[in-house]
């Protein structure tokens, strides 16, 4: 993580400065050469995945535009307070930040056996139905606006989703951009 945060700093200092210098423990340059540089000021979206405390929230807090963390809705308040008192250690606004999260969604329709209702979708990965269940949130489009509408108030403001074999059957993005995206807005 020393080395990460090493190569978080000199990502930052290419994108900013014209010859930067950077001595680490890790990593060393001395007049590094980026050109052409990106156009976005201070410097290109920066995005952080991962939910670590003590380094990975603070270098979000220090340099990111975005964190993607996930877990329940209790993990991401918590995660949220913990970047939240990063920023404020480093004098940054919380709300400038995006707080994403990853969601694997597989719809099923009311009174669907979920077994036999994601058969493809668990042959794909092959999946047992509580493999599956763990791996994404699984459900019917009420269902699953109930979970994503709990990981917003907890404090997600962006879902990266992913539907399950959605390259052969279009109708899950479908569901989702009719009966679940407009209630998350």
């Amino acid at each position: 993580m020393r080395a990460f945060r090493e190569a978080t700093q000199i990502m930052v200092k290419m994108w900013t400065e014209e010859a930067p210098t950077f001595e680490g423990e890790y990593f060393h340059i001395r007049g590094a050469i980026n050109e052409p540089r990106g156009i976005q000021k201070p410097y290109p979206s920066l995005w952080i995945g991962g939910g670590g405390e003590q380094v990975t929230l603070k270098l979000v807090a220090q340099y990111g535009n975005a964190s993607n963390f996930g877990g329940d809705p209790d993990n991401i308040r918590h995660k949220c307070d913990i970047l939240r008192g990063h920023c404020a250690n480093v004098g940054r606004n919380y709300d400038e930040i995006i707080k994403s999260t990853n969601a694997n969604i597989v719809f099923v329709k009311p009174g669907e056996d979920i077994a036999a209702a994601t058969e493809q979708v668990r042959a794909t990965y092959n999946w047992s139905v509580e493999d599956m269940q763990r791996a994404a949130i699984v459900g019917t489009p009420e269902q699953v606006t109930e979970q994503l509408a709990a990981l917003k108030e907890a404090g997600i403001n962006y879902f990266i989703t992913y539907f399950p074999r959605i390259a052969y059957d279009h109708e899950a993005l479908h569901i989702f951009a009719e009966q679940v995206a407009p209630h998350l807005a």
